[in-house]
């Protein structure tokens, strides 16, 4: 995309995840989504724009994920018997958030990235360019890819090899995630 905003798909829904048809989506005091033009050098997260004071760095965070699915009501159920997390969001089944059990649709002070599904026409076609890595909290990675397997996750090859620490797997609509070995805390 060079500029402007991102072409509109048959569910009304925009490429990058935000929409008319979910109130709160769009970024405030816009109509558009505004993307940086491919091949833009990048931005040093220390710039400063108009009207912040010297000595102010300008970050942003992380809060959520939106996924482009067919049916966003079964893999937020998916996702929320992985990751312990609850629905907070559920417009008629075409678009579902999801986040840790408590943080509803705020997502304020350190709570977790929340996930949100939308229906799209077509199904995954591609190797995912992003996916989400998860670590078991209270069992060790074999005993993790084994309940995750019997949530209908399957195994999946991406070309990562045999002598790797994680295992690659792929959600009930395809899209591949990595179990890593437990971290010690």
């Amino acid at each position: 995309m060079k500029g402007g905003s991102a072409p509109s798909r048959p569910c009304g829904r925009t490429c990058c995840g935000v929409s008319r048809a979910f109130p709160g989506r769009w970024p405030r005091g816009t109509d558009t989504w505004h993307s940086v033009p491919a091949g833009s050098p990048p931005v040093d997260p220390g710039v400063l724009t108009p009207g912040m004071p010297k000595g102010t760095r300008m970050t942003s965070r992380f809060t959520e994920l939106a996924v482009d699915c067919v049916d966003p009501r079964a893999l937020a159920r998916f996702w929320c018997a992985v990751l312990g997390y609850e629905v907070y969001e559920d417009e008629d089944g075409d678009f579902v958030s999801i986040g840790a059990p408590g943080t509803g649709a705020a997502r304020a002070g350190d709570a977790p990235p929340s996930l949100a599904f939308a229906r799209v026409p077509e199904g995954k076609a591609v190797k995912n360019r992003l996916h989400i890595d998860v670590n078991p909290s209270d069992r060790e990675q074999a005993a993790e890819v084994e309940r995750l397997l019997a949530l209908g996750a399957r195994h999946v090859d991406v070309g990562q090899g045999d002598d790797v620490s994680w295992v690659t797997l792929a959600d009930i609509e395809g899209n591949e995630f990595c179990v890593l070995a437990r971290r010690v805390e």
